[in-house]
């Protein structure tokens, strides 16, 4: 979990995680990629003229192929997971830090006040997402500031209450709010404004 900087009597409410759907459409590729070929060593003695698998040292080529596949099938399952689990939002009583996992050792870290928040919508389209309880969450911020996105998130419904009852009492209480960014290095920098705040981590 990443440490954030937080200001005095700032505290973390919430944490926007993706729903398991975002990550069982790769996991069910990858074990496709490990069963078929053993259904094919299953169904290679129907063939006619096909050398089975204890065939000389055909025994060794088809081992060397199989745990070539294990190997690129969990390196791949892996990567997918690390994104999956890194990708969150964390509410806090003045602000959101939407963290994006880009890739295996690099992340974009953003920071938004609540007062930056003009709109927040969500989308839950098809049958699928309305049973499974998913959808997008769109923040649409004021000015020319950038509009963040986060899919597949979790109860979505609920998050839209949560947030919007955190923004409420935001504002019956204004706090000044600096915006703490994680720099390269991983150690965390205090920014003077309290606008977006982006930056690339790890």
């Amino acid at each position: 979990m990443i440490k954030f900087n937080l200001n005095p009597n700032e505290q973390i409410v919430l944490i926007v995680r993706k729903h398991w759907i975002a990550i069982i459409g790769r996991v069910l590729a990858l074990v496709m990629i490990i069963v078929v070929p053993l259904l094919l060593l299953m169904a290679a003695p129907l063939i006619p003229n096909f050398p089975g698998w204890q065939t000389g040292n055909m025994i060794y080529l088809y081992t060397f192929i199989y745990s070539f596949l294990i190997l690129i099938a969990w390196i791949t399952f892996f990567f997918a997971w690390t994104e999956y689990h890194l990708d969150i939002w964390v509410v806090t009583t003045h602000r959101i830090f939407i963290v994006e996992q880009r890739s295996m050792f690099y992340r974009d870290i953003s920071s938004l006040t609540l007062d930056k928040i003009q709109d927040l919508t969500i989308d839950i389209a098809g049958f699928l997402p309305t049973m499974l309880k998913f959808g997008d969450i769109l923040v649409e911020t004021a000015g020319e500031h950038q509009n963040f996105r986060f899919v597949n998130a979790k109860n979505p419904e609920a998050i839209k209450i949560a947030i919007n009852s955190i923004q409420k009492d935001f504002y019956s209480r204004p706090v000044p709010v600096s915006s703490v960014v994680q720099n390269n290095g991983g150690t965390n920098a205090t920014m003077s404004s309290p606008n977006v705040a982006q930056n690339s981590g790890i």
